[in-house]
């Protein structure tokens, strides 16, 4: 992010605020509803998660650590919750029936929706894991900072990630 944005916030410049919020909402909210599994909670942490961003950036020590800052807030925030209400179900899951062919599910726009199911039962270190690098765009340095580990373990971990999505999907997609 632009250092004078960053600079901008911490002096509460409203314009400033606005322009972070309409930059980073979508892609949190979609982070956080992935983490907590329901929309009315996904709303309720990046609410949380944005007044936590803009009364702490006094606290930020580097702007290059800015985006893994943020997702780390938004990690912590959904893991409160979590921990305050239930552990993730996976209420929204989409279930597929079996009866239908693999066919009629694409033709019926499902196969975002057959991904999306796969994801969202993976163990949740690597949904996280996944949504933080294929659909957040962070680096591996920057998963490993909003994660507390190393570079080489978060490689790992999206090995192991990628490899049980491709093992889930493939029953999907074998040309037989």
């Amino acid at each position: 992010m632009d250092h004078s944005i960053i600079q901008q916030l911490r002096n509460g410049n409203e314009r400033a605020r606005n322009v972070f919020y309409k930059q980073y909402r979508t892609k949190l909210y979609h982070y956080c509803y992935h983490l907590v599994g329901n929309h009315s909670d996904a709303e309720d942490t990046v609410h949380e998660t944005f007044i936590r961003i803009f009364n702490g950036i006094d606290n930020l020590h580097s702007s290059a650590a800015f985006r893994s800052w943020v997702y780390t807030i938004a990690r912590n925030e959904s893991l409160q919750l979590i921990r305050k209400k239930r552990p993730v179900t996976l209420a929204d899951r989409v279930e597929i029936p079996e009866n239908e062919s693999i066919e009629q599910q694409i033709e019926s726009d499902d196969i975002t929706r057959i991904v999306k199911s796969e994801i969202y039962a993976l163990k949740p270190e690597y949904r996280e894991i996944i949504l933080l690098r294929e659909y957040n765009h962070l680096s591996y340095e920057e998963i490993a900072d909003v994660l507390k580990t190393n570079e080489s373990t978060v490689k790992a971990r999206l090995f192991r990630a990628r490899k049980k999505l491709f093992e889930k999907l493939s029953p999907y997609f074998d040309e037989r």
